[in-house]
Parts: C-alpha cells; sequence; structure tokens
C-alpha cells in the first residue's frame, strides 16, 4: 500500500514538471525579441520586352507592295522610305486630275471677271466655282494617296521583323496588315501584366526588375512608367502550368536601363519593388495591437506584461516598422 502512494506521488511530480515546462515553453513561443531586419514587399508579373519607341508599319491604301527596300536588322533613319507600293494606276489618275484641274481653274477665273462685269449671272459663277473646288479636292486626294504609296520611317530605329513580302497585295481595309515592325531597340521596355488584386499597390517611378530563362542569375532594373487604365483579360501565358488565363490583370510599363543583352519578344519576370528597407526595427505584425488611441504592443518588463504605445511606418505581408516606442532586445508579446 505505501509502495503505490508513492507511485502516484511520483507519477503526480512528473505531470506537474511536464505541466511546468509545457507553460515555459509557451510562454518563450509568444514572445520575440525586437530586433533590426529587412521590410521588402514586391509584386510579381509576367510580360514580354518592347522597344519604348516601336511601331508596326502598315499601308494607308490598299496596293501591291512592288518594292521592300530594307530588311531585318537593318537601321534606319526618321522619314527614310521603306517600302514602295505599285503606283502605276495613282500615277495616271493624278496626271489626268491635274489636266482637269487646271481647265476648272481657267474657267473659274474667267466666269469670275465675266461676273464681275455683268455678263453672266451669279449662278453661272458659283456653279464654276463649284466645279474647281471639287476639282482641287479631288486633285488633292489622289495626290495624298500617291504619297502613301511610299512607306517611310516614323522615327530612327532598327528593322526588327517583316511580315509581308514584295508582290502581295495589302488591304486598308478592316485590321491593318503589318508589313514592317521598327523599334528603337537602344531604349527598351518590359510590358507586364499585373493581377487586379495588386493595382492598389502600383505607382509610377517605382524601382523594378526583370528576368528571364536566357540569363537566370541576372537581374535587368528600370522603373514603372506607365499603369494601365482598364483590367482585361490575362494574355501572357508563362511556364507555371497551375496558371489561371482566365484572371483579369492590368497592363503595366517598366522602362528598362540600357542593356544590349535583353531581345525584343522575349518572356520575362518581373518584379516591382513596393517596399524595401534595410536595417530598421520591426516586429511581427500580429504582435501588434490597436485600439481608440492607436497602436500598441506589451512587452515584458520584469517578467509582467507592459502595455507600450509604438509608432509604425512601412508594412510588408509579415512585419511592421517600429519608428517609435521599443528599442532592439525588448521581448514583445505575440498573441
Amino acid at each position: 500500500m505505501k509502495n503505490k502512494f508513492i507511485i502516484i506521488l511520483i507519477v503526480i511530480l512528473i505531470s506537474a514538471v511536464i505541466l511546468f515546462l509545457g507553460l515555459k515553453t509557451r510562454e518563450n513561443n509568444n514572445t520575440v525579441l525586437v530586433q533590426y531586419g529587412k521590410i521588402s514587399q514586391v509584386v510579381a508579373a509576367t510580360g514580354k520586352i518592347e522597344g519604348v519607341n516601336q511601331a508596326e508599319l502598315s499601308a494607308k491604301i490598299t496596293g501591291r507592295i512592288k518594292s521592300i527596300l530594307v530588311k531585318e536588322g537593318d537601321i534606319v533613319k526618321a522619314s527614310q522610305p521603306l517600302v514602295l507600293l505599285d503606283s502605276e494606276e495613282l500615277d495616271a489618275q493624278v496626271k489626268e486630275s491635274e489636266t482637269v484641274f487646271s481647265q476648272a481653274e481657267r474657267n473659274w477665273k474667267r466666269a469670275k471677271n465675266l461676273y464681275e462685269d455683268g455678263i453672266i449671272s451669279k449662278k453661272e459663277y458659283e456653279d464654276s466655282e463649284d466645279e474647281y473646288k471639287r476639282s482641287k479636292a479631288s486633285l488633292e486626294y489622289l495626290k495624298a494617296n500617291l504619297s502613301n504609296t511610299v512607306i517611310r520611317a516614323p522615327f530612327s530605329g532598327t528593322i526588327v521583323k517583316k511580315y509581308k513580302e514584295e508582290g502581295e497585295v495589302i488591304s486598308n481595309l478592316g485590321p491593318p496588315e503589318t508589313i514592317l515592325l521598327l523599334a528603337d531597340i537602344s531604349k527598351i521596355k518590359a510590358k507586364v501584366e499585373v493581377d487586379e488584386s495588386d493595382i492598389g499597390k502600383l505607382k509610377i517611378g517605382q524601382t523594378a526588375y526583370v528576368t528571364t530563362d536566357t540569363y537566370p542569375a541576372e537581374r535587368f532594373y528600370g522603373k514603372t512608367t506607365k499603369i494601365g487604365m482598364m483590367v482585361g483579360k490575362k494574355l501572357i501565358k508563362s511556364n507555371d502550368p497551375k496558371e489561371i488565363m482566365d484572371k483579369k490583370v492590368l497592363e503595366t510599363e517598366i522602362e528598362l536601363n540600357p542593356t544590349g543583352r535583353l531581345t525584343l519578344g522575349m518572356t520575362v519576370d518581373a518584379k516591382i519593388i513596393i517596399i524595401e528597407k534595410e536595417k530598421t526595427l520591426i516586429a511581427p505584425k500580429k504582435a501588434v495591437q490597436q485600439d481608440e488611441n492607436g497602436d500598441f504592443i506589451y512587452v515584458l518588463n520584469n517578467g509582467k506584461r507592459e502595455k507600450r504605445r509604438i509608432k509604425t511606418g512601412e508594412k510588408d505581408d509579415v512585419h511592421v516598422e517600429i519608428i517609435e516606442g521599443v528599442k532592439e532586445g525588448d521581448r514583445m508579446v505575440v498573441k
């Protein structure tokens, strides 16, 4: 009987020790030290490399391509002729229209003198003037079409892609048919798609960088220069098989620092830096509480909890920057 009592007593003592150690461990697990760390938050996106100045060159009129004067990789200057369309028929129409216009102009001037001398009526004069104006407008229209048989470079750059060949007929009806892609490759940008849940974090001028499978160890930095005005469906597909293609995204542009390593059309992963602060006092978000007077935390002071008012700064997904109220080494109580 005595031995049984001793065994029960030992079991109770062991249980008490385990309970004490468990509570102690739990108490330690529910406190963290205030320390210096990093506040960091980025928005991830997928996109493609384009030229800052980039243009798809197409014809303003329907016609047959007579000659393409450049090839892919050629460097061209602004206003340089790039493509010639067949102009033989338009040349003939312009010459005929010039003859009609010259005759209408002579008739109008003669009618004006006759009207001023009272020989013809006002209506006869106005009819002559109308014919002169119609012939002039027709001539100007045909001359404009003739000038459009020459497609010129709108700015200096490089011929990146040729889509059509000599002899093909192109139409100005419906969507434009691209003949050449011209880009200023000295300035490039990443046009990326940002998930609509992250739109509120974006600002013009934020630092960003892109990476690519071609150069996996390198980051190519730049800044956000344009944020779209309307969300739409995702168009650029990444290598992630779990990617949801019908989610809503906002097109955003990142102008990249000059580099000769990225190629137009290359797919990139982008990181837009929303917050980045090195060596600042931080606390877990779950340690910070609020009441009607603002933010506060509980700290251990001589083993007792003490409510401490704090001033917070930046936040990321896990941590909060503490500007005032605590110092490095203070032990916070975490909920």
